[in-house]
């Protein structure tokens, strides 16, 4: 399936959101096999961050697998200023707070 990454009964998902909805929370739908859902996005998600949709993955006989989605964080594509601009006040706000590459170290 183009969208869906299979292991074993589970299924994995990535899930695009606008930094508005990983911000302030959200609720988007989501495919699954059994039909669309609505899943609630949490306030502050993470890019990256995965939540687990159980008995949404692959159903066989007695056995059902859960689905795995990755919220991913997207920015607008085409830059302009207003987006610069944006992205700027983003960067202020983080330095405000601990690096965001700090602890990792080999």
């Amino acid at each position: 399936h183009p969208y869906f990454k299979r292991d074993g009964l589970d299924l994995e998902l990535d899930v695009p959101l606008t930094p508005s909805e990983a911000f302030d929370g959200a609720k988007v739908n989501v495919p699954t096999p059994d039909g669309e859902v609505q899943l609630r996005v949490p306030k502050n998600t993470q890019s990256g961050q995965v939540t687990r949709l159980r008995g949404k993955g692959v159903q066989r006989k007695d056995k059902v697998g859960d689905l795995y989605v990755r919220f991913l964080v997207k920015l607008p594509a085409t830059p302009s200023k207003s987006v610069a601009k944006a992205i700027a006040e983003l960067e202020e706000a983080l330095m405000r707070e601990p690096p965001v590459r700090a602890g990792i170290k080999l």
